[in-house]
């Protein structure tokens, strides 16, 4: 179902086919993306730029569609964006989380998951 909405997305300039995209598609990428992230990024196969943000103690905050809808945008993530949020008070425990995988995320993200 994704790998036809990519195809149809980058075939037709993304945004149009993105947003013509059903709700239930949409939260399935929703779950895909809080998978990837909230799971799969103590691993070698994590996103880096997640793996950044995860070691450097943020939190994996919230998952947007329909968020960037340029070219490279639906390309590389069909268009999913996320947030993460940095509490001072909480860097360094959500460091060690991820030293020891585990994901420090929302409540939203893990209901996702």
């Amino acid at each position: 179902m994704l790998d036809g909405l990519k195809d149809a997305a980058c075939k037709a300039g993304g945004e149009r086919a993105l947003h013509e995209s059903s709700t239930a598609t949409q939260e399935a990428l929703r779950q895909l993306g809080a998978f990837y992230l909230g799971i799969q990024s103590t691993s070698a196969q994590g996103d880096p730029v997640a793996c950044f943000h995860l070691d450097n103690g943020a939190r994996l905050e919230r998952l947007n569609t329909l968020a960037d809808l340029s070219a490279k945008g639906v390309k590389q993530s069909l268009g999913l964006m996320v947030n993460y949020l940095y509490d001072l008070g909480k860097v360094e425990s959500h460091h060690e989380k991820f030293v020891h995988g585990e994901v420090a995320q929302s409540r939203a993200i893990a209901s996702l998951i």
